[in-house]
């Protein structure tokens, strides 16, 4: 399902410019920092065909909280199919937390 497992990333203070919520389901773009080469690496997170999707938001929104997003948590489950359950935690710079549910998921992570 992947190129990129999700256990390559460390889903905490991890930067993410775009957030996209469609009817097939989520994608976000994250950016892990690479140690070897000093460097941010553009990665698309794709939540798709989840059997349930939830939402929990708080906070009022301004676009520079937009631009200083980032993941704060990211715990997940594996089925034996691939598909995964889990919840994402998202700081929107100073503008509250938000979370992002969903269970029995196809997900993809691929290079931006």
């Amino acid at each position: 399902m992947s190129s990129i497992p999700l256990a390559a990333i460390k889903w905490h203070d991890l930067p993410a410019s775009d957030i996209r919520i469609a009817e097939t389901g989520i994608s976000l773009v994250i950016a892990p920092y690479n140690e070897a080469s000093c460097s941010y690496e553009p990665r698309v997170l794709r939540i798709t065909n989840a059997q349930t999707i939830s939402f929990n938001m708080t906070g009022t929104v301004s676009a520079k909280d937009l631009s200083s997003m980032e993941i704060s948590t990211f715990t997940y489950s594996t089925a034996p199919s691939g598909r995964i359950t889990g919840t994402i935690g998202l700081l929107p710079g100073q503008a509250g937390f938000w979370e992002l549910s969903f269970s029995d998921a196809q997900w993809e992570l691929t290079d931006a």
